[in-house]
């Protein structure tokens, strides 16, 4: 008998087959069971080492012994007549086709059942965002070590461009900057920070700089193990900052094993520019940010010198651009760049920086403004909001303003879709709060408004006071939004505003057992009333006659709700619409769930759903 068909007799492929099917199955399990529970990847690999080691050893038995109704005998000692391997073969064979079957099954489930749950959210063109991201990361500010306190700036810079570097990593995902941030000076460790963040990893460190010299000492973090897998400290010069943020964004991605690539493919790098113009650059960046008067201004001329020094910078023109459209007067109220000016010089930088890296996200955030904040071409925004995610699906701000943009459109679950993925991306950040708040009034769901507002407030964001007053309107308690109203005046307000709001308490007042405190009953004659807070108490009329006067729709709470069902029925509503774009933008997409065609028209208030919101999801 060959060698071959003593195989055979003996079931050694059977055996063979049998354990590679048993195997499998194994394997799948330990994957699933193993990362549930949270086991370390080593045992997961010695799970399959084992199996492994164990195939020859079954392949072996399978020759050495048969199994026979008395147990296991060596195969040399059983006779023809003794022996049950043609039966024993059948049996492999049943158990072989069983397990494949099986296999089909687990196959098909996977495919149909087992894709992801949370796919990426689709916008309003319908396309999905998705990256490779196999390990998380967040990059806390670094401490200022240096003698002079005003370089604070310089430590958060760096970080912040760390984290910039990091961001652009296919394989990374980096928690932002608002929430990494906000643990500044924080006494909670590493663990915990990381916990809060939903992240693996964290990067800390500290600045020290003196005249040209700085000294930069990072560590990097693995959270769940509180261990240390990389730290070292640069002794440079100022010249030298460049090089020491890419020599540590690369011993960040050997350590984590992961490719320094971006979108592109390209291997991602610090721009390389004049050190002192990009020590400029960050305390310009730090200014605005401030949103005081002379900040801004200083901002804004500090950015222009910094272009004019390195007109190769691309990130200082949109920055820039950002700076101009928030000095335009009719943005701050301030007499700071008039409006055709701040326009054009927006247009200007962002078409400069367009040039110089097309990938920037931040080009087509200026374009959008422009297009929807200021010529009222809201299809032509969308389409630059939508660029922007495309270009940096894990950056929070085109999602924010993409989302805005829907829900003052009526398309209030896209909207939210939107703005609850900057939760996601940023849990920390008071403003994304404030716009899922801000829908969640449109889309009849004033409980959960009013506990993102409340967040929103502690998280650092006084407006949210506003929204939460609008709230308790929403929810019958007009008692509790003429309190709110009294304690925004008590807390001292910008005299303009104050006096609105003075207005808006006269006639909730009017409607309530608390009268307005002396000094506020009479309303002055040309007063700039908060329109939102109109709609809110439905006074239409006003609303109507407010709007009017407004180039553009100002960023209202609760228009698309059910309450206010009968000031979406008046034509004056549509015509609102149509003069500030939205209209367009609804032939484009087709109506919102409250409105309906009419020939070439719409109507509205037709009414719709609550809109489910879960404010814990996004407390990690």
């Amino acid at each position: 008998m060959s060698f071959v068909a003593e195989l055979r007799r003996r079931n050694v492929f059977r055996v063979g087959a049998a354990y590679a099917v048993i195997a499998w199955f194994i394997i799948q399990a330990a994957d699933i069971m193993l990362d549930n529970f949270g086991a370390p990847g080593w045992v997961f690999k010695t799970v399959v080492g084992l199996l492994v080691l164990g195939f020859p050893l079954a392949l072996f038995l399978s020759w050495a012994y048969e199994l026979t109704p008395e147990g296991m005998r060596k195969t040399e000692e059983v006779t023809p007549d003794e022996s049950v391997a043609p039966k024993t073969g059948r049996r492999i064979d049943r158990l072989i086709v069983a397990a494949l079957l099986g296999v089909i099954v687990i196959l098909i489930a996977e495919r149909v059942w087992f894709l992801p749950s949370s796919a990426p959210l689709p916008d309003a063109a319908g396309e999905t965002t998705s990256a490779a991201v196999t390990e998380s990361i967040a990059v806390l500010a670094f401490e200022n070590m240096s003698p002079d306190a005003d370089n604070a700036f310089f430590a958060d810079g760096i970080a912040e461009e760390i984290l910039n570097l990091l961001a652009d990593v296919q394989a990374l995902s980096v928690a932002s900057r608002t929430s990494a941030f906000a643990f500044k000076s924080t006494k909670l460790s590493v663990p915990e920070i990381a916990s809060q963040l939903n992240v693996r990893y964290v990067l800390e460190g500290s600045v020290r700089k003196a005249g040209d010299q700085v000294r930069v000492t990072a560590q990097l973090i693995d959270a769940e193990t509180d261990r240390h897998l990389w730290s070292e400290t640069f002794d440079r010069t100022l010249d030298d900052i460049f090089a020491i943020q890419d020599e540590i964004a690369g011993a960040i991605g050997e350590a984590l094993q992961v490719e320094l690539l971006g979108d592109g493919g390209q291997e991602i790098q610090a721009e390389q520019i004049d050190p002192e113009t990009y020590a400029r650059f960050l305390e310009a960046r730090h200014k605005l940010r401030q949103r005081t008067r002379d900040a801004m201004r200083e901002a804004n001329e500090m950015l222009i010198e910094i272009v004019e020094a390195e007109p190769g910078f691309a990130r200082a023109h949109v920055v820039l651009g950002e700076a101009y459209l928030l000095n335009r007067n009719s943005h701050s109220g301030l007499p700071l760049v008039p409006d055709s000016v701040a326009v054009s010089q927006a247009r200007l930088h962002a078409a400069m920086a367009r040039e110089l890296n097309p990938r920037l996200s931040g080009i087509d955030l200026i374009l959008g403004s422009i297009a929807g904040d200021i010529q009222n071409d809201q299809v032509a925004a969308l389409e630059h909001y939508s660029r922007a995610i495309e270009l940096e699906p894990n950056e929070p701000r085109p999602y924010h303003w993409r989302g805005m943009l829907l829900c003052e459109a009526g398309f209030l679950v896209r909207g939210l879709a939107d703005i609850s993925r900057v939760l996601t991306l940023d849990p920390d950040n008071p403003n994304g709060r404030l716009a899922a708040a801000s829908c969640l009034l449109s889309g009849n769901n004033p409980l959960a408004a009013r506990a993102l507002a409340r967040e929103g407030v502690e998280l650092g964001n006084p407006i949210g006071t506003g929204l939460i007053a609008i709230a308790e309107l929403a929810l019958g308690h007009r008692q509790a939004a003429v309190e709110i109203i009294q304690d925004i005046l008590r807390s001292g307000f910008d005299p303009d505003k104050a006096q609105s709001h003075r207005d808006i308490l006269r006639q909730l007042a009017a409607n309530t057992s608390m009268e307005p405190e002396p000094g506020q009953a009479e309303p002055r004659e040309e007063s700039d009333s908060d329109i939102g807070m109109l709609l809110a108490i439905g006074g239409y009329d006003s609303f109507f006659e407010k709007l009017a006067k407004q180039d553009s729709l100002p960023l209202l709470a609760g228009h698309w709700s059910n309450q206010h069902a009968e000031m979406r029925r008046d034509p004056r509503f549509i015509e609102v619409m149509t003069r500030f774009g939205f209209v367009d933008l609804w032939k484009n997409l087709g109506p919102p769930p409250d409105c309906r065609a009419d020939g070439e028209s719409f109507t509205c208030g037709h009414g719709h759903e609550p809109l489910e919101f879960n404010p814990q999801e996004f407390h990690p």
